[in-house]
């Protein structure tokens, strides 16, 4: 499926039939330059938590922001409602745990990562570019989905490879995590467990690698070719080591936890 089919189903709000995200990156050589480099996501894995279609999650240089879009033409309007998963009335209570010291970083930071940005959608090449303040400057950054992959259509890799094509999820680290309100109310250890816990539920959400029919694969700023013997997934990106997987249930296991689910 194309990018630019991709943005006409977010145009008219047609249904995706894999509730899939997009998720938006730049290309593998901009994020290997050393420095922040944003990454975007449409919609969810886990249609639990952001059920609408209209819902974003960006990673900022200090947390992750979420919020609400809108297109009109190539436009796109991005409106911070929280980040972290702490709306305001939570961060307060997070504040009010943290010594001065750490409560001016944290406060600073949370005001950082809720700046509402802009979005331009280019579809000679199926780019978006977003524009957002960095350390004081107005920075622009190029994106590409890369979740438009070919594991939606026809693939020529044998039979016992097919299923490997597309794109596989780091899991979510806790999926019994509460919201901020519900757990500052039933756990008496106040509220930076929840912090923790929802800024590694926020990083698993753009953990995303995908596997292509021509077997090359890309996990964020990393490239290179995979090939699977039995049950086992390596990936290839010379000069690192090869990443192996042992390939169970429907999961890609490494060092005997779960790294990747579909």
């Amino acid at each position: 499926m194309g990018t630019s089919i991709l943005l006409a189903l977010l145009l008219t709000g047609c249904t995706n039939p894999r509730p899939a995200p997009q998720l938006w990156l730049e290309s593998v050589a901009a994020m290997q330059v050393p420095g922040y480099h944003p990454m975007l996501r449409f919609g969810s894995w886990d249609v639990t938590r952001f059920e609408r279609r209209t819902t974003y999650l960006f990673l900022t240089p200090d947390m992750v922001q979420e919020g609400q879009f809108e297109v009109s033409g190539t436009q796109y309007s991005f409106r911070a409602v929280m980040a972290n998963e702490l709306e305001n009335s939570d961060k307060s209570r997070v504040l009010a745990e943290l010594d001065s010291g750490s409560a001016f970083e944290f406060d600073n930071a949370y005001a950082r990562s809720m700046q509402n940005f802009r979005g331009k959608y280019n579809p000679s090449d199926g780019s978006l570019t977003v524009t957002y303040l960095v350390k004081g400057t107005m920075r622009s950054y190029q994106l590409h989905d890369i979740t438009a992959g070919d594991d939606n259509v026809s693939v020529t890799v044998s039979g016992s490879e097919r299923g490997l094509v597309g794109l596989w999820q780091a899991p979510e680290p806790h999926p019994d995590m509460l919201d901020a309100r519900t757990r500052g109310k039933i756990d008496d250890r106040g509220m930076m467990p929840f912090v923790k816990e929802a800024g590694e539920s926020d990083g698993s959400q753009f953990g995303v690698m995908d596997l292509l029919a021509n077997r090359t694969f890309r996990i964020h700023d990393k490239a290179g070719t995979w090939s699977s013997d039995g049950r086992t997934l390596t990936l290839m990106c010379p000069p690192a080591k090869p990443m192996v997987f042992q390939i169970s249930n429907g999961k890609l296991m490494a060092g005997g936890k779960v790294a990747y689910v579909r």
